[in-house]
């Protein structure tokens, strides 16, 4: 594959490189990948990678003014050989210790070997490799409640490469767990994902938007939910998820800022939640509520 490398350079720190990273993900044209690095002196880069110039031209057009905003002085388009970039992120990917999970590439199953809760997620065009803070809080929020109670009846909201519902299934080999997405790409790779860790058989994955969907309504209440998705989303979904869980129920949420936590909070407390343990990771927040009716 031809393709092109967008640089953003200016007086970045890690937290602003990362938000940014974020933030480009969602312009069009959608890059193949967007990733940060630290340079000399302790300032960030950050790259997208298109695959074609007219592409990257487009999206160096529309990502302009975000880039600005985020102190970025320039951007520039470098036209790429014929590289398939995906199988280089993979391998460059480090395996990510999370609590007791070991999340690593295929290019890393020797180092996983007698690891019993190694977790293998290359990456993909779905998020969820767990070298995000967002993911590692949700994998250390599930160990921390499997170390509490055995949920039977688990989903994933919004399950991208489906890796907090293979994590689920190994904390809890009795559970009946579903994995729900919006996205059709997101849904294949979860579910090829699930295979490769060999819990295809436990773990259904569904293309499904919100927790309306009537598979979702068909099936008793859940006693465990987990969302790693966006703060506006999870305010809105506050009451139709309190509509669906069982009086005893967990939920852990992440994809907030800091800057957004007590807003979501706020919203689940009027839906009947209370605060269980809020933790912070870069400057990204996950929150484990508990229902107790």
């Amino acid at each position: 594959m031809t393709t092109c490398k967008v640089s953003l350079h200016g007086d970045l720190s890690a937290n602003a490189a990362l938000a940014l990273c974020d933030q480009l993900e969602t312009i069009n044209p959608v890059p193949l990948s967007v990733s940060c690095f630290e340079a000399a002196g302790g300032v960030w880069h950050v790259e997208a990678f298109h695959e074609d110039t007219v592409a990257a031209h487009r999206f160096v057009d529309n990502a302009r003014a975000t880039a600005k905003g985020a102190g970025c002085t320039e951007l520039d388009v470098e036209a790429l050989g014929e590289t398939d970039w995906v199988a280089v992120t993979q391998r460059n990917l480090r395996p990510v210790v999370a609590g007791p999970f070991f999340v690593h590439g295929a290019h890393d199953r020797a180092r996983a070997a007698g690891r019993r809760l190694a977790l293998e997620i290359d990456a993909q065009v779905a998020f969820g490799t767990a070298h995000h803070a967002t993911t590692v809080g949700c994998l250390r929020a599930l160990a921390r409640l499997a170390d509490q109670r055995r949920h039977r009846r688990v989903l994933d909201l919004g399950c991208g490469t489906g890796i907090l519902a293979i994590a689920m299934a190994r904390l809890l080999p009795n559970a009946d767990i579903l994995a729900t997405d919006i996205d059709p790409s997101a849904i294949e790779i979860a579910r090829t994902n699930c295979r490769i860790n060999r819990v295809g058989q436990r773990v259904r994955v569904l293309l499904a938007a919100g927790i309306e969907h009537p598979s979702l309504r068909a099936r008793p209440r859940f006693d465990l939910v987990v969302a790693n998705i966006l703060a506006g989303p999870l305010t809105t979904l506050a009451k139709p998820l309190a509509a669906r869980l069982s009086p005893d129920a967990d939920l852990v949420l992440s994809g907030i800022l800091a800057t957004q936590s007590a807003r979501v909070e706020a919203a689940y407390r009027a839906a009947g939640f209370k605060l269980a343990t809020r933790s912070k990771l870069e400057e990204w927040v996950t929150l484990v509520l508990q229902r107790r009716i």
